[in-house]
């Protein structure tokens, strides 16, 4: 394997047996790694936007992603549903404590919004459950999708690319494909 270069690219996988290895042109199936030296003042680093959190979501992705957000839309109405409830409960004490309810009254209205509340508390675990487990699912696969992206750029390389590195890229391809 002979390294070809010019001022910023070195190839890698070239087979001639020239003397002069900066002289051997490419061959189809070589890799060309490019060099770029640091700039001085380069600036901040490109900011990610929103679009960028969805690179790897695939049509077939949209229905758990919208049911996701479905359910994270109803955690978040149950929380301020929470909050209603228990200002309820508190109104009830305070007027209790004001002394215009009687104790039987007190009791029967804190037991029944006590119930709501109840309800709610089990309605909103049973919706968190569904929320965490569809955004765990949604991105599994996106993570699978990047995974297969990255195994099939993988194959496309030649095997001088990979015998080239020196870092053990086979093993990162094994394990990129588990």
């Amino acid at each position: 394997m002979v390294p070809y270069s010019t001022q910023n690219s070195i190839l890698i996988g070239s087979t001639s047996s020239t003397s002069y290895p900066d002289k051997t042109p490419p061959q189809p199936n070589d890799a060309i790694i490019t060099i770029h030296p640091p700039e001085k003042d380069s600036g901040p680093d490109p900011k990610s936007s929103f679009k960028d959190l969805f690179a790897f979501t695939r049509r077939a992705h949209f229905p758990i992603l919208t049911s996701a957000f479905f359910t994270a839309a109803l955690v978040a109405a149950a929380r301020t549903g929470y909050a209603v409830l228990t200002g309820r409960i508190f109104e009830i004490v305070t007027r209790f404590g004001a002394g215009l309810i009687t104790a039987d009254e007190y009791l029967s209205e804190i037991s029944r919004w006590c119930g709501y509340l109840c309800l709610l508390g089990l309605a909103m675990w049973l919706v968190a459950s569904l929320d965490m487990a569809l955004w765990i699912t949604t991105g599994e696969l996106r993570a699978k999708t990047a995974r297969e992206a990255l195994f099939r750029a993988f194959l496309q390389k030649t095997m001088a690319w990979y015998d080239a590195r020196e870092s053990g890229t086979s093993s990162l391809l094994v394990g990129v494909h588990t």
